[in-house]
């Protein structure tokens, strides 16, 4: 990929220094470098698209609730297996649905935001979850990206 061609896709990600300290400039710096994978459709895992979101927000300064996935493979997967099957049923009804994120905005609002990739969709949980909330899914950075940059304006 040409340098101009690079241009072409991450002019959106130029954003106003005097907002950012010499950290978020990292966080920036990260997600231009998985923009340069995008073009239209992401192409990558979940897990990329989860680690460009969550650099964006961090970048932008934003307060934000994700609940990582070591969290529920600890919980649910081979590592939780001397946990207890009541406690896993009970801690499975509070975080059933959850959005991968939930981001705080400055107004006290806050909006949640599902990533999926291919054709991947919700699960029962979060379908239910998605009835009482309203929950943003979204399948590229691009579309992360717009949603975030929307409601900050």
């Amino acid at each position: 990929m040409s340098l101009e061609e690079y241009h072409k896709i991450v002019p959106a990600i130029k954003l106003p220094k005097q907002r950012f300290s010499k950290e978020s400039q990292v966080g920036i710096t990260k997600i231009k470098e998985r923009v340069k994978k995008e073009f239209k459709d992401f192409k990558g895992s979940e897990r990329e698209l989860n680690d460009m979101c969550e650099d964006y927000l961090e970048a932008w300064g934003l307060t934000y609730i994700r609940v990582p996935d070591a969290v529920y493979k600890s919980i649910f997967g081979f590592a939780g297996e001397s946990i207890p099957v009541f406690i896993k049923k009970m801690i499975s009804s509070f975080i059933k649905g959850i959005p991968d994120f939930t981001v705080l905005l400055s107004n006290g609002k806050y909006i949640c935001i599902e990533l999926k990739v291919g054709k991947n969709d919700m699960s029962q949980g979060q379908k239910k979850f998605a009835e009482k909330v309203r929950v943003h899914v979204v399948r590229s950075f691009s579309e992360f990206k717009k949603i975030i940059d929307d409601v900050e304006k």
